[in-house]
């Protein structure tokens, strides 16, 4: 199972975050652009009004994603001009609508991208639009221009990886050479995002899927899982995988021990019970 970009990576669009000093001091939420991502997340709310409940939830997330932002400035200064530069670039997606509207009325018309355009506005916000619309290859299409105007972009880099993984995935049964190169590509991708930035959670989890899953290398993502356990103690959906990569490589023990946390923590019932029974499997394999 490979995840499709959360909620979470989405308030990017809605943050703007001025880094100054050791920390982050100030947010800017348009709740207009929230109503457009609870749209996008769920196709239910297109023709008829977003609960308040809904709104407040995702307004919540972005706080909450401001604040871990800021603490993780706090730790690594040498990330402040990163999220300055994302606040640049994400604050408006009004402004984003407006250029990706221009620039694409060009290329319909046979036009060139004229000089001094921002380019890279342009290849962002028509790669995380493909992406809303699952055309993963045209998205990578994308993301690949945008690299070439910023390398080591970290988001850029762990997207690349996320497209490359899913083109991958779906290409392998009927070509496995291609599908394989495909999640060779995602692997590479990730290990460049996370060379740029150690911690970011999205990548560890991203190539840990593909260990596992895909590749059948579940000793290659242990180490990842165990370090997003250690930002995240909480991230049911690692602790999964990491229970997995446990039982494919026989450590039942260690296997139990994380679905035993996994009980403990999720407020999901049927999150609860999917360890319960491979809590009850693996105990008959012992």
């Amino acid at each position: 199972m490979i995840r499709k970009p959360a909620a979470m990576s989405l308030v990017l669009l809605l943050v703007l975050i001025v880094a100054t000093g050791t920390g982050c001091q100030q947010r800017y939420l348009d709740m207009n652009a929230v109503e457009r991502i609870v749209r996008m997340e769920n196709p239910e709310y297109e023709n008829k009004p977003i609960p308040k409940h809904v709104m407040d939830s995702l307004a919540s997330l972005v706080e909450t994603y401001h604040n871990q932002i800021a603490a993780y400035a706090n730790d690594k200064g040498q990330l402040q001009l990163l999220y300055k530069n994302i606040a640049q670039r994400y604050l408006d997606i009004g402004y984003y609508e407006q250029q990706i509207e221009y620039y694409t009325s060009r290329i319909e018309a046979g036009k060139n991208l004229p000089s001094g355009a921002d380019k890279k506005v342009y290849y962002d916000y028509a790669a995380i639009m493909l992406m809303q619309k699952k055309l993963y290859s045209d998205a990578y299409a994308n993301l690949q221009e945008s690299l070439k105007l910023s390398p080591d972009n970290t988001f850029l880099l762990y997207y690349s990886g996320y497209c490359a993984g899913l083109i991958g995935k779906a290409i392998r049964p009927d070509n496995e050479s291609e599908g394989m190169d495909w999640l060779g590509k995602a692997v590479k991708y990730y290990q460049q995002a996370l060379k740029t930035d150690p911690d970011y959670i999205d990548a560890l989890y991203g190539i840990s899927i593909i260990y596992v899953y895909e590749l059948g290398q579940p000793e290659m993502a242990i180490p990842s899982l165990l370090h997003i356990k250690e930002q995240s103690k909480e991230n049911v959906d690692a602790l999964f995988v990491l229970a997995a990569a446990y039982t494919m490589t026989e450590n039942y023990r260690a296997a139990i021990a994380e679905y035993t946390e996994i009980e403990k923590i999720t407020s999901s019932d049927e999150k609860k019970k999917a360890a319960t029974d491979n809590i009850r499997q693996l105990q008959a394999m012992q």
